[in-house]
């Protein structure tokens, strides 16, 4: 599959789909731009997946990266400022959801999230906007962590009152910064309070 993506002549623009809307691509592009992965942005947009993996090589003029997605929930926790920067996009999401269509929400999101963080990175990793750089390794949180964190993140409790995540996004009642921990963990105070 990956040399028929390379070897393709034909552009993705000039995918002749009718369930593919320009907004999906303008979308799919913004995500790419940000990190996602092909397979990421094949699922939040509907584009196929043929189609997401030549939009990726378009952009990045290389194959999008294979591998597992996120799946380990401690991974937030280490290092501290970690745990400042995913309560940092859980918050920005929650605010995405209330306005936007659910395909948009979490890149829009992650822009912002992106664009705040953005001075501690190298300015030459930047494109031409300081939330698109050109390597996931240039953000604290990736793309695919931070949606992987939002997908699988909730208030919610099962039917014996028991949380279904085991984080929870807390406020410190010695300086009121959000910060991210497990569920189980009694401290009100963050790590740097703490």
């Amino acid at each position: 599959m990956s040399n028929e993506i390379v070897n393709s002549s034909e552009s993705w623009r000039a995918i002749n789909d009718p369930r593919i809307g320009s907004t999906q691509i303008e979308w799919g592009e913004f995500m790419i731009k940000l990190g996602a992965r092909a397979c990421i942005v094949a699922t939040d947009t509907s584009l196929s997946d043929k189609t997401a993996r030549k939009l990726w090589f378009e952009i990045n003029q290389r194959i999008s990266p294979p591998g597992q997605q996120p799946g380990d929930l401690m991974w937030y926790l280490k290092p501290t400022v970690r745990r400042f920067h995913a309560a940092m996009i859980l918050a920005l999401y929650g605010e995405c959801q209330r306005s936007m269509p659910s395909y948009a929400a979490f890149a829009h999101a992650y822009y912002h999230y992106a664009r705040m963080t953005a001075s501690g990175s190298d300015r030459k990793t930047w494109m031409n906007d300081p939330a698109m750089r050109s390597s996931d390794q240039n953000y604290l949180i990736p793309y695919s962590r931070g949606r992987f964190l939002c997908n699988v993140y909730t208030d919610e409790l099962d039917a014996s009152g028991n949380r279904l995540c085991q984080l929870k996004v807390k406020r410190c009642k010695k300086c009121s910064s959000l910060f991210l921990s497990t569920a189980l963990e009694a401290s009100q105070v963050c790590p740097n309070c703490g």
